[in-house]
């Protein structure tokens, strides 16, 4: 009996191996069904995030193409509306200038007085003392030749307008690089000094000359450290007057004195008593905007000679480095679109 039993445990030892060995099989081919399963997931997974991805981008690029043509949209709007107002001041001034003679810039009367003398010397020795030589400051501002010239060239070589052209540093920079351009300024000495040098220069203020300038007429109008010089409606006059006379493809720039720079915010700013209030790039950009140029480029240039000497010191804060050591001046470039064809 006992061979008997043995002999049918061991059937059904071979049975129960059998049914393990099929149940093994069947999780095997489960599982393979099921790596199967996921890397169909997983591939489906895939090509939804490819075409995720490729969707966001589309997308991107559609959003900031309209972006791009609505800042040009509202870049026209303003520069329709700020010819119209251009326009309205020309009629008005029409109308004035029918009852009140004319009087011709290079024909204003010179300050002959006493202190308009002390005056002329006082800024004389200021400017000696304290301005960068002219080499200096012609280095400095060789950085926007290329912008000029490209603008010379986008509006077929029209003539470069110089407001407040001073002693002639960037006049003589631009008439060396073979730029035709002419100079404005206030103060007649200066004004047959430049002369005197064969430089183009004429009497006047930015104002009166940019009223009597044709439309589109111009390349370029540059203006170095002249409107912290001037109240803020004549610096908005000015840059609206520059969008009527630039042709299409021409530049207006202007540079002014740095104040996130707190050294120059909080001292040699007011070195000049003349300077009437520090000009901002949030400003200009606005301002420039609201005129509608299109597009507004600003830059930050010229830091001081110890910028460098501070942020390497490892125990300086490179943030506080920057703040009264860096760039002194403050450049904004102005684009007049050209027309489309």
């Amino acid at each position: 009996m006992s061979k008997i039993k043995h002999f049918g445990d061991y059937i059904a030892a071979i049975f129960k191996l059998r049914r393990t060995e099929r149940m093994a099989k069947e999780a095997y081919r489960s599982l393979q069904n099921a790596e199967g399963s996921m890397r169909n997931i997983q591939d489906r997974f895939n090509g939804w995030d490819a075409r995720e991805r490729k969707l966001k981008k589309e997308l991107s690029q559609m959003v900031r193409g309209e972006t791009q043509a609505l800042a040009a949209r509202n870049a026209e709007l303003s520069r329709n509306f700020a010819l119209l107002s251009s326009r309205l001041d020309q009629l008005l001034q029409v109308r004035k200038d029918h009852s009140v003679p004319p009087i011709d810039a290079a024909q204003e009367p010179k300050d002959e007085s006493g202190i308009g003398a002390i005056i002329d010397s006082f800024y004389h020795k200021l400017e000696n003392k304290y301005r960068d030589t002219p080499v200096e400051i012609r280095n400095k501002l060789r950085i926007y030749l290329p912008d000029v010239e490209s603008a010379v060239i986008r509006t077929g070589d029209k003539l470069v307008m110089d407001l407040g052209c001073g002693r002639g540093d960037w006049l003589g920079l631009l008439q060396d690089s073979d730029i035709r351009a002419i100079g404005i300024d206030t103060k007649p000495t200066k004004v047959e000094e430049l002369r005197d040098k064969g430089l183009n220069a004429q009497l006047g203020d930015a104002r009166n000359v940019l009223a009597k300038t044709e439309d589109e007429s111009l390349a370029c109008i540059t203006a170095h450290h002249l409107i912290e010089h001037l109240p803020f409606e004549e610096v908005l006059w000015i840059v609206r007057e520059a969008m009527r006379v630039l042709a299409p493809g021409g530049m207006l720039l202007v540079e002014t004195p740095n104040i996130h720079n707190i050294m120059v915010g909080a001292t040699s700013f007011y070195n000049d008593p003349s300077r009437l209030h520090p000009m901002t790039d949030p400003v200009l950009s606005a301002l420039f905007e609201t005129v509608g140029f299109h597009p507004i480029e600003t830059r930050q240039l010229h830091p001081h000679e110890k910028l460098g000497e501070f942020m390497a010191k490892p125990d300086f804060d490179p943030e506080l480095a920057n703040l009264m050591f860096g760039a002194q001046d403050l450049a904004v470039l102005g684009h007049k679109p050209l027309r489309e064809s």
